[in-house]
């Protein structure tokens, strides 16, 4: 398995090291979760940004029957009308 360094003051280890403490988990793992939270929210921005244009050139309602939880074939038209993918395929990604 590759290693890879990351430099850090005193004061960043010091921090970084509290937080995995805290969270009881390695310092090598903190880094990772970080990460791949950032690389994640960026993939959400993304998909809203897309939706937001596709929304803009195509404007449609969405209804929902009397404000109830939507049934999974009103998921599948909010899905489809903001990411342009089923559900199904949202939920995988997430």
């Amino acid at each position: 398995m590759p290693v890879t360094s990351v430099r850090t003051n005193d004061e960043e280890t010091e921090l970084f090291k509290s937080y995995a403490k805290i969270h009881g988990i390695s310092l090598s793992e903190a880094y990772k979760q970080a990460l791949l939270e950032k690389i994640e929210d960026e993939f959400d921005l993304a998909d809203i940004d897309e939706a937001v244009k596709r929304f803009e050139k195509t404007p449609k309602p969405i209804r929902l029957r009397n404000f109830e939880k939507p049934t999974i074939y009103e998921w599948e038209e909010i899905c489809h009308l903001l990411f342009g993918r089923s559900f199904q395929r949202v939920r995988k990604i997430r």
